[in-house]
């Protein structure tokens, strides 16, 4: 670098710096054809501020050291280097003297050394790249990402394209300077002849018009000539590559021709055998007015606990595009079991000591007909949960329930439950831990934070999200990042086993329309967070005790509009069932109202759960406790006498005040130190985040 650039030795320290900061942002194959720089910023470098080391650089001047308009404007230097989160350069002076510009046109075809410095050091620059002039040193913004790999299905193609042809327009070069090129280094195949330019001269007297159609055909033979233009082009192949081999055949034609298509053929003719024993299908003539429907099959890869690949599926289809209600259809509907009915489920399942198992309906959608099982032996209890084809049965006999189903369906039996959903189930002695590590280790690969710097809390504490300014939204669309499909991916997260990060969830949220980098920035932190803790989720215990239900509220805590956030969270034992962290859409007028709002959500859960233990056969006794940090509040509840003052509250507030005079809950105080339901309110400091994590048994 030094002898191209002709630069004596003792600057050798520039030369190292540059040397690793283009290492740095440099993609590698090791990286999944990602930099360095990127991720650990989380944003593409913008390769267009790459700039020959040595070249020649014409440092402007402030309005402020300049004179009449007719004086000088810039002064020669050389470059020496970048400055790392900063948009400037290193420039060397014609005094020798190191230091940091902004304003600054670089000449790449000329490396004069220090040897050659006009003693005037004055001029006017020529014409060829010229970048923010006469602005102030700023933190450098992300640049505008173009779309890759992380990009949905539909903007591979698009984001693609867009980073081959946006990269060299970054630059703003003039078709003058399109000739500029760097001298070929030694060892390159490929050797561009590169054309020299002295600083500009008055050439209108000799031009030649012939000569303009030709420069034209040469406007963009510069861009092959930079190096990173070349590593990048190789970065984008590789992703191209690896999305052509990884992702999941969309037509047959493509099934046919993946390097899978043996396990592709093998699933097609599982599926075509399974459609013949039912009698799916029979040939027939077409009724008049009907219209032939397309078929087109379906492919997916399915992946065991521990993401592994273990089965390649296919499904033969109608075009469903195509159909129309009534005609070739009558309703679209599959059981979908919450959740927390599931939760429900394995914990009472594990206190009452019943094994608990797993199958899978194999071609369920082939059954149309709906059919009931209802068990003529009283002391026999199974119960099942369904989602969709998945089934999980908890029963001290579930051989017995397997024979019957199988007898009436073709079913694969899974064995004991192990992965459902998306989550992993591991057994520990006659307890379950859930958790997402699979899932969610594919949600931080897609934002290259992996290996990012771990936090100890979902929010900064005291974390209170603000729309966004014109300034912040612009800073955020210049990331390219899809924000809504991001707090898509970490809500599924929060919704099955990480309540821990509900609240953060719930503040995100509300900013799908119209999101900021601020936002962003705090869904970073959240990352770092669930980076730290990717094997952390539910314990279900054994242990019988009485349901509890924790509830909370953080009165006015939105600063723009006032509303109070609510949480509630059901305890039953030791095992954690549902859980809720929620803005309350309307204004509350005391600490009292709020919290009576979080009492009345947490009582509607426990009536649900109340019933839901009933038609288990395993009745709830006595009243369901909601605790509340308010005694204001517990008093209402307890109290007609407080009418007058609470005759403000809309009318279904009150609903709880009848469930405590009918028994179905009671009320109870609790100090806000030992609340569980505290981090579903707000942003806590370290500690009292532990402390809560702790006390609902989260672990990891």
């Amino acid at each position: 670098m030094l002898n191209h650039a002709s630069l004596p030795l003792k600057y050798w320290g520039h030369a190292v710096e540059t040397a690793v900061f283009l290492k740095n942002v440099t993609p590698t194959r090791k990286k999944n054809w990602k930099s360095a720089y990127e991720i650990w910023f989380h944003w593409q470098f913008d390769y267009a501020r790459l700039r020959p080391f040595g070249c020649r650089a014409y440092v402007n001047l402030p309005k402020s050291k300049r004179g009449t308009k007719f004086e000088k404007t810039a002064t020669k230097g050389v470059m020496l280097g970048y400055q790392l989160g900063m948009h400037n350069w290193r420039t060397l002076r014609e005094d020798e003297r190191a230091e940091l510009s902004h304003g600054v046109t670089f000449d790449k075809s000329l490396y004069p050394g220090i040897s050659t410095f006009d003693p005037a050091g004055l001029l006017n620059p020529p014409l060829v790249e010229l970048f923010d002039k006469q602005e102030p040193l700023t933190p450098e913004t992300p640049p505008p990402a173009a779309k890759s790999h992380q990009s949905t299905d539909d903007d591979n193609e698009s984001g693609r394209n867009l980073c081959f042809e946006e990269l060299p327009d970054n630059s703003k070069e003039p078709a003058q300077s399109t000739s500029l090129s760097i001298p070929p280094r030694p060892g390159y195949d490929m050797v561009l002849q590169p054309i020299h330019h002295k600083a500009p001269q008055d050439i209108s007297s000799n031009i030649d018009e012939s000569n303009i159609l030709q420069s034209k055909r040469h406007a963009h033979l510069a861009i092959v000539d930079n190096d990173m233009d070349f590593h990048i082009q190789c970065f984008m192949a590789g992703i191209q590559f690896f999305d052509q081999t990884t992702d999941t055949p969309k037509t047959y034609a493509k099934a046919m021709k993946d390097p899978d298509a043996a396990s592709w053929t093998k699933a097609i003719g599982a599926e075509l055998s399974a459609m013949e024993r039912p009698g799916v299908w029979e040939i027939v003539d077409i009724p008049a007015g009907f219209e032939i429907l397309n078929t087109v099959w379906i492919f997916r890869k399915k992946f065991d606990q521990n993401g592994r690949l273990s089965k390649f599926k296919a499904w033969l289809c109608a075009a469903g595009n195509f159909q129309v209600e009534g005609i070739n259809y009558a309703e679209t509907y599959a059981p979908t079991g919450r959740t927390t009915s599931l939760r429900a489920l394995l914990s009472m399942g594990l206190v009452n000591g019943l094994d608990i198992h797993q199958m899978d309906v194999k071609n369920a959608f082939l059954n149309a007909d709906p059919c009931l099982f209802v068990s003529d032996n009283p002391d026999w209890q199974c119960w099942v949960h369904v989602y969709v084809d998945n089934m999980v049965i908890v029963s001290k006999d579930v051989n017995r329930f397997k024979r019957l189903i199988n007898a009436k369906y073709l079913m694969e039996d899974l064995g004991p439950l192990k992965h459902l959903l998306g989550m992993k189930i591991d057994t520990v002695g006659r307890s379950l831990h859930l958790s997402q590590p699979v899932y969610l280790q594919k949600v931080l690969a897609s934002y290259n934070m992996v290996e990012a710097r771990t936090v100890e809390t979902p929010l900064v504490p005291n974390t209170r999200l603000l729309p966004a300014t014109p300034a912040d939204r612009e800073d955020f669309l210049k990331l390219g990042i899809n924000y809504r499909r991001a707090i898509g991916l970490l809500n599924y997260l929060a919704v099955s086993t990480r309540p821990d990060i509900s609240f953060a969830m719930s503040q995100f949220s509300q900013y799908l329309e119209h999101p900021g980098k601020t936002h962003w920035d705090a869904c970073i932190h959240l990352l770092r967070y669930l980076a730290g803790t990717p094997t952390q989720g539910l314990n279900l215990g054994n242990t019988l005790s009485p349901v509890q239900i924790y509830t909370d509220a953080d009165y006015a805590n939105d600063k723009i509009n006032s509303y109070s956030y609510f949480g509630y969270i059901v305890m039953m034992g030791t095992s954690v069932i549902s859980w809720k962290a929620k803005k309350h859409p309307s204004v509350s007028l005391s600490t009292s109202e709020a919290e009576y709002v979080g009492l009345y959500k947490g009582g509607r859960e426990a009536v649900w759960l109340r019933l839901l233990l009933n038609s288990l056969a395993i009745p709830h006794q006595g009243p369901i406790p909601l605790m509340c940090d308010n005694q204001a509040a517990i008093n209402i509840t307890k109290n007609t006498l407080f009418a007058d003052r609470i005759k403000h509250w809309r009318v279904h507030l009150h609903w709880i005040c009848e469930r405590v005079a009918k028994n179905d809950v009671s009320t109870h105080y609790i100090s806000t130190h030992s609340n569980l339901a505290d981090f579903l309110t707000k942003s806590l400091s370290r500690v009292k985040h532990s402390k809560c994590i702790e006390g609902i048994n989260l672990t990891g």
